[in-house]
């Protein structure tokens, strides 16, 4: 995850086209201070660059796909989704590492919380 955020670090406004701008430093920070939390835990997590802005991390617990999206401005977007069961929540909330680290703990199967 750490070569990861190193490419992405070095992405610069128009990487994805001329309305695509550079990953926000704050989100970059956050993903960060929560890599060896989330390297170490059960589900692998995914993590890519949006056009945006904004980062996107995701990673799935049996059926359930979990995804936080940090978006520029220090807001993250997390959501769970489980077609199987017909749940789907989203919630908009600050971003923080303790945040993430938390939503990833309670949805990725982490039972030495």
């Amino acid at each position: 995850m750490t070569t990861k955020l190193r490419e992405i670090e070095v992405l610069h406004d128009g990487w994805w086209g001329p309305e695509s701008r550079a990953v926000d430093r704050g989100s970059l920070q956050i993903a960060e201070r929560a890599m060896f939390r989330l390297a170490d835990g059960p589900a692998h997590v995914s993590i890519a660059p949006l056009a945006d802005g904004s980062l996107m991390l995701e990673w799935s617990n049996g059926d359930t796909e979990c995804t936080a999206e940090l978006l520029p401005g220090g807001e993250m977007t997390l959501t769970i989704d489980n077609p199987a069961f017909d749940i789907y929540v989203e919630r908009q909330v600050a971003a923080t590492a303790a945040r993430l680290v938390e939503f990833y703990v309670t949805t990725a199967g982490v039972h030495d919380a």
